[in-house]
């Protein structure tokens, strides 16, 4: 399984780890996956894609930043980078402290919408309101196929990790194939020499909030 030269990764799309991963988070009914700890889940992604850009760094169980930064330049720039670098700029923080404070679910709901990967809206259940985010037609499907093409990308390989041991790849419809490629690309960076800074942060996380849901809607 090897990466097509012109095959484009989730970056070159213009998304981040947590954007990509909110379509699979969501059920079809525009809810998040509730037994799937989707706050610590999407912290755990945000920490990998600060990782991978280079932002963050990890010392034993603790992660740091150097400076302030918000992943610039142009439209490679989030908010939610700045806010992140600016607090650990100050000073190391338990990975575990900093996952269960962050709240991480709804800034990167409000990023998916802002890429166009999901709608924002209301529903009623009950006579009580609820916010829902729908996802957009067709962009599962394109975020799958991305993830597939793109096995030596350190964000493909991380989505992949994500969905497989979450078990979220047991729904929307994927295939029990395209579930052996996702957990082939999670175990190729596992099982390499030399773990990206990418997949070494978001292991740590994913352990340290111990992950053993089992997903059901």
């Amino acid at each position: 399984m090897t990466r097509s030269t012109s095959a484009r990764t989730l970056a070159d799309l213009g998304l981040t780890l947590p954007e990509a991963l909110m379509p699979f988070l969501h059920t079809d009914g525009g809810q998040p996956y509730r037994s799937a700890k989707p706050d610590a889940l999407a912290a755990a992604a945000e920490l990998s894609e600060l990782a991978a850009r280079g932002a963050v760094r990890l010392e034993d169980d603790h992660v740091a930043a150097d400076a302030p930064t918000d992943g610039g330049p142009g439209e490679s720039a989030r908010a939610w980078i700045g806010d992140v670098t600016a607090e650990l700029a100050r000073g190391p923080v338990k990975v575990r402290t900093w996952l269960r404070g962050r709240d991480a679910l709804a800034v990167q709901q409000a990023a998916a919408v802002e890429r166009g990967l999901m709608t924002e809206g209301r529903g009623r259940l009950l006579g009580f309101g609820y916010d829902r985010h729908d996802v957009e037609p067709g962009v599962r499907e394109r975020l799958l196929a991305t993830v597939l093409a793109t096995p030596e990308d350190p964000r493909s390989q991380a989505l992949a990790s994500i969905l497989a041991r979450s078990h979220l790849h047991r729904r929307h419809g994927i295939t029990t194939e395209e579930r052996r490629e996702l957990t082939a690309i999670a175990k190729k960076a596992a099982d390499g020499p030399f773990p990206e800074p990418t997949m070494s942060a978001l292991d740590l996380a994913l352990v340290t909030v111990v992950y053993t849901s089992t997903i059901s809607e």
